[in-house]
């Protein structure tokens, strides 16, 4: 299955330095836990796509860990590509916010 990131900064934010706006920034200290994902509000039952989702996934040979350790090898990709070359100020907090992002990404 093909996965996309979709990060969002806004261009003002990026050009201010301001990576800790980045959701895939600031949410790296978070790991991913795709067991308790949904495709619907936590309190409904689970509809037939969530079901079937849940049932493919199963068939991975490390199911939901699969899942987890191919996101984050996303997100790492993300921050190790930024575009820091769009950064005019505050270029050095930036980099360092980016940098522990990805130390807490690599364990």
């Amino acid at each position: 299955m093909k996965v996309r990131l979709a990060p969002h900064i806004s261009a003002l934010d990026l050009e201010d330095g301001n990576t800790e706006n980045d959701i895939c920034v600031n949410q790296a200290k978070k790991r991913v836990n795709s067991k308790k994902a949904r495709c619907e509000a936590p309190n409904t039952p689970k509809n037939n796509d969530e079901i079937a989702i849940r049932k493919a996934i199963n068939t991975l040979g490390n199911g939901f860990k699969s899942v987890d350790e191919m996101v984050e090898r996303i997100r790492l990709i993300h921050l190790v590509t930024y575009p820091l070359d769009e950064i005019w100020r505050r270029k050095a907090k930036a980099r360092d916010t980016i940098k522990d992002a990805i130390e807490h990404i690599l364990p």
